[in-house]
């Protein structure tokens, strides 16, 4: 009974969240993998969610193992949000962006199926995973994908200019190189990120007809751009070292049984 209860709260949590949508549709968004017709437009949701066509580098991904495909498949639908939410956390973490504890600044919702990849609220701190993923342990990697993007947009913050900085004309180096030092992203890689994530320079996907040579031009903008790319190679890297082993840590840490 208690169980039963503690099911039919998450569910209601789960509501309440998916109702916070309408209010992000204005936000600046950024993300992975919206399936057969990216960037299309739809009801009832945020316009122009970004994407990239589901397409691992190396042809690596986390299905490709038997042992994550069998524990996925025996979990609840709850206890794959939890475990996807986990995988978010433990990314973020890495680069030293608090996910965990009392108050989070970075928080994972998920969308009902008119959303089949995922997507990122970059000035909300809100990643946007849809229902979907929850069919397949391919998630697991869009889940790494969308927080890399999170991680893209905090190195940003790190070494934005503040008021003392312009009025001295200091250059910020410092701050470039304590990163750089710290998580390897060079001041190339973050002024780029910075350039892209503008919202009059970010290059949408495209939607209507995918033989035709505008949609392709378009989207192949829209790959192109380093804060895809470099989504997609951590996407990548992701599906190379994790094992079925981290998937039980983060079932424990998700308290999945």
């Amino acid at each position: 009974m208690l169980e039963h209860l503690q099911e039919l709260v998450h569910e209601l949590i789960e509501h309440a969240q998916q109702q916070d949508q309408s209010s992000a549709a204005d936000d600046h968004w950024a993300g992975a993998a919206p399936g057969s017709t990216p960037g299309e437009r739809r009801e009832n949701g945020p316009p122009w969610i970004p994407g990239a066509a589901f397409n691992p580098g190396d042809g690596v991904t986390t299905m490709n193992d038997p042992a994550i495909q069998k524990a996925w498949e025996g979990m609840s639908d709850r206890e794959r949000r939890a475990v996807l939410r986990e995988v978010v956390k433990d990314e973020l973490e890495a680069y030293g962006i608090n996910a965990r504890g009392w108050f989070p600044s970075i928080e994972t919702r998920f969308f009902p199926g008119w959303m089949n990849g995922g997507a990122i609220s970059l000035p909300t701190g809100v990643i946007y995973l849809s229902n979907d993923l929850l069919k397949s342990p391919y998630g697991l990697q869009i889940a790494a994908h969308e927080a890399r993007h999170q991680v893209q947009y905090e190195m940003i913050r790190r070494t934005d200019p503040d008021p003392w900085d312009i009025l001295t004309g200091d250059d910020n180096s410092d701050k470039y190189e304590q990163v750089e030092r710290d998580y390897g992203f060079t001041r190339e890689e973050i002024e780029q990120w910075r350039h892209e994530f503008k919202v009059w320079n970010y290059e949408f996907p495209p939607s209507g007809d995918p033989n035709n040579p505008e949609y392709q031009e378009q989207m192949q903008r829209y790959l192109d751009q380093q804060v895809e790319v470099n989504a997609r190679e951590r996407e990548d890297e992701f599906a190379d070292v994790y094992t079925s082993e981290d998937l039980e840590q983060d079932m424990r840490d998700a308290g999945v049984r």
